[in-house]
């Protein structure tokens, strides 16, 4: 400062001291003005600096905002194509189904045109003979009556009633096959003779022979006490253990038959009868799968025994296989003509199969009529159409 004022002072001096008087002197401050315009400046610099970064920063972040909405757009707009794909790809396949099922219903409709034509056809040429048309109505109401009566027919038929009467006539069988085993046993020596009883073998034979004969009447009961004596002489005997089961079950007592006919199998496994009897109590049973399987046994056994493809064609019958026991009932009655059971079993099943064959039906119906089965009202009103 004191030399800023001599300077002043010496320039004054050498312009000739013009005037005694001092040159004014600046203000103190003269000096202090770039420094603190610099600092504001400065500060102004960053407070601009300051807004043009939060400005940058705003700008990025709605520049931000902005690519994920484009992305979402983009997004919907892809997810817009596959559903718009999709549509026209199932409104391609619904026209494809609309020109089939035209075609289809321009088919039907020239079907129904000529099905029209030949009806029309068929009025003209019945329209001049009422007669005709009358006959073949009768015709149609006949044949519809008659396939109505043989359903009723196979519905109300009562199964359990009828199987008792046919086992009763079967045992006819087991008293022949008890004569062939008698036959056999002949051969054998005693298994084991009641204590004091010389003649035990001899009473056996006769006692079952007697206790067939029985069976055969229908008297189950004493012919039961007969074949126990035969057992109680010789307890192996197959021909009185094959009776006693049959007694047991013509008698109700199915599960005494079954233990009996085990003892059978037990000795001989492959005896035919006792097979055919356990078949018959496995159905009284309700157990129809293994009574099919053991009476197919048991005609395989003896393929020649009628009365055994009678019982299967029973039991077929009841697992609704119509066709096979049909063909059971048939070998049968081609085996022994003369077995009214097998007749009449068949003439049943022809008359209320689908389509029923009534003529061959009223054939062996009659065969079974002659050989001694009673009348069957409801079987004779359905073979009231055979010609």
């Amino acid at each position: 400062m004191k030399k800023i004022i001599c300077l002043f002072a010496t320039v004054a001096f050498a312009a000739g001291c013009q005037s005694t008087k001092p040159l004014p002197m600046p203000p103190a401050t003269v000096r202090e003005p770039s420094a603190v315009l610099l600092q504001k400046h400065s500060d102004a610099l960053q407070q601009t600096l300051r807004d043009v970064q939060r400005s940058l920063d705003a700008a990025t972040a709605a520049q931000q905002q902005s690519q994920a909405k484009l992305e979402r757009a983009y997004a919907e707009l892809h997810d817009r194509a596959v559903e718009i794909k999709a549509v026209k790809e199932r409104v391609d396949v619904l026209q494809g189904r609309q020109q089939t099922n035209n075609a289809t219903i321009a088919q039907l409709q020239e079907k129904l045109k000529a099905t029209v034509k030949e009806l029309n056809d068929v009025e003209s040429q019945l329209s001049g003979s009422p007669a005709k048309l009358l006959e073949l109505q009768k015709d149609l109401e006949k044949e519809k009556q008659q396939r109505d009566d043989a359903v009723e027919l196979a519905r109300q038929r009562d199964r359990e009633i009828e199987d008792l009467r046919r086992a009763l006539a079967a045992q006819q069988n087991l008293l022949k096959d008890n004569k062939k085993i008698i036959a056999a046993d002949k051969t054998q020596p005693p298994v084991e003779a009641q204590p004091g009883g010389k003649g035990a073998y001899d009473d056996a034979n006769k006692w079952v022979a007697q206790a067939n004969n029985l069976l055969a009447e229908g008297k189950a009961e004493d012919a039961q006490t007969l074949f126990q004596a035969a057992l109680n002489a010789r307890p192996a005997m197959i021909s009185a253990l094959v009776g006693l089961g049959a007694c047991q079950y013509q008698r109700g007592d199915y599960l005494g038959s079954a233990k009996t006919i085990d003892r059978v199998l037990d000795l001989d496994s492959k005896n035919a009868q006792a097979l055919g009897v356990k078949g018959l109590v496995y159905r009284k049973s309700g157990e129809l799968s293994a009574a099919s399987s053991t009476l197919e046994k048991a005609v395989k056994c003896d393929p020649s025994d009628a009365r055994l493809r009678n019982y299967f064609g029973i039991v077929l019958s009841d697992r609704k296989r119509t066709a096979e026991a049909i063909e059971q009932f048939r070998k049968a009655a081609e085996i022994d003509p003369g077995y009214s059971e097998a007749q009449f079993n068949l003439a049943f099943l022809l008359a209320t199969a689908v389509p029923p064959r009534l003529d061959e039906a009223k054939d062996h119906y009659e065969k079974a009529v002659k050989l001694g089965a009673e009348h069957d009202a409801d079987l004779e009103k359905i073979l009231g159409g055979a010609k």
